[in-house]
């Protein structure tokens, strides 16, 4: 960790219609039928069930175009509406309890707001089964639900009531604090005065880095298991060279958006901490004591084991798989997002890598770290 200075949506979400001129005229996003879904199940026939409906056999609309939107210069999801991101970059005011989640996609995003929710459970992990829903990303439940209704949403008054979906979240309990998500550079950050100190309110964001190889190799999988959506069935040599390494996916160049958010921290002027998905992964219990006492949570022992096992990749995969499979019995399984939790490693890039790959990874990663003057430390177990 270096320190501190003080999920994708389904296909349920409309596409923009500015966004329709980029598609291909008879395109339609594809949603899943529940008659296509076994009437009895486990959590291994849902997996299956999700690769038949995703899967190869469903190439029809598929290219090697990367289906997105521009904003401000920056890939978007095709589901992002740019009027919702100008309302909230204008209109939507950070509030002093809020914790931000902000990652480049990928990136340890899921495992943090699991750490962070639970925190706030006590360390009772029985209690955050759906941490994407709980900590809604701001620019896609926006561009759905509108800035309006989200803004209603108190959660020290009335639980999840407000939230998207809230029906399916564990109404005995809610935190007191709205726990957030972002995929925006910090110059597109979603609230009024983006990262100017005095419009924080004394909000604090956590940061979330990665090694790039991993990065990218998730990111691949993640656009793979996502047809309705991003519509791309290329290779992985073709994704990493053509679309990841130039900054042509979600969120842009990674490289750039470490930038942004790397300054930020360096000014010291807001409540921002800056940690690496491997570090949450070799050393747990010492990076939770951290982000209990950021957020101002006493890091009790009792407390901590909890987040610790909560946190773990095999209790959170399980816990996905049970959920998953309660929205396929009850008719939502477009609510389901395929492997969404699928290794929680670092590292597995090594598989996937051809020498060749690992070169210009290498050539760029070193190229872009010194053009922006990000530290190299910033991005451990790349094995340059």
């Amino acid at each position: 960790m270096v320190g501190s200075n003080s999920t994708h949506p389904s296909a349920r979400f409309k596409l923009n219609p500015s966004v329709n001129i980029h598609l291909e005229k008879n395109f339609r996003p594809r949603r899943m039928d529940c008659y296509q879904l076994p009437k009895t199940f486990d959590i291994q026939t849902t997996l299956n069930c999700w690769a038949k409906i995703m899967g190869s056999g469903n190439q029809e609309n598929l290219s090697l175009d990367y289906h997105s939107m521009t904003y401000e210069g920056v890939v978007q999801p095709p589901f992002i509406k740019l009027e919702a991101l100008d309302k909230l970059r204008k209109e939507h005011p950070l509030r002093s309890s809020d914790i931000v989640i902000a990652t480049f996609p990928k990136c340890g995003t899921t495992l943090m707001q699991q750490i962070v929710l639970t925190l706030l459970a006590d360390g009772d992990g029985s209690k955050v089964r759906r941490p994407m829903e709980m900590s809604p990303w701001l620019e896609a439940w926006v561009s759905n639900q509108g800035l309006a209704a989200f803004e209603k949403w108190h959660p020290e008054q009335n639980g999840w009531n407000g939230l998207e979906n809230f029906h399916n979240l564990d109404s005995n309990w809610c935190p007191s604090r709205r726990v957030l998500k972002t995929h925006a550079p910090a110059q597109l950050a979603p609230w009024i005065g983006r990262t100017e100190s005095e419009w924080m309110n004394g909000a604090r964001i956590i940061v979330v880095t990665r090694n790039p190889k991993d990065a990218a190799v998730s990111h691949y999988h993640h656009t793979i298991d996502l047809p309705h959506i991003f519509r791309y069935n290329g290779s992985w040599d073709h994704f990493l060279t053509k679309l990841w390494i130039p900054g042509k996916v979600e969120s842009g160049s990674f490289w750039r958006w470490h930038k942004s958010w790397w300054d930020v921290f360096q000014s010291g002027s807001i409540k921002l901490l800056w940690m690496s998905y491997e570090d949450l992964i070799i050393r747990p219990k010492e990076l939770i004591r951290q982000i209990a006492e950021f957020i101002q949570v006493e890091p009790t022992l009792k407390v901590v084991e909890g987040v610790l096992e909560a946190s773990k990749f095999e209790s959170m995969k399980q816990i996905a798989a049970e959920e998953d499979a309660k929205m396929v019995a009850i008719g939502k399984a477009d609510q389901v997002k395929k492997n969404h939790i699928r290794q929680g490693t670092s590292g597995s890039w090594l598989k996937v890598f051809t020498e060749d790959q690992n070169k210009l990874m290498n050539r760029h990663h070193t190229g872009e770290c010194s053009r922006l003057s990000l530290p190299p430390r910033l991005f451990p177990k790349i094995n340059l």
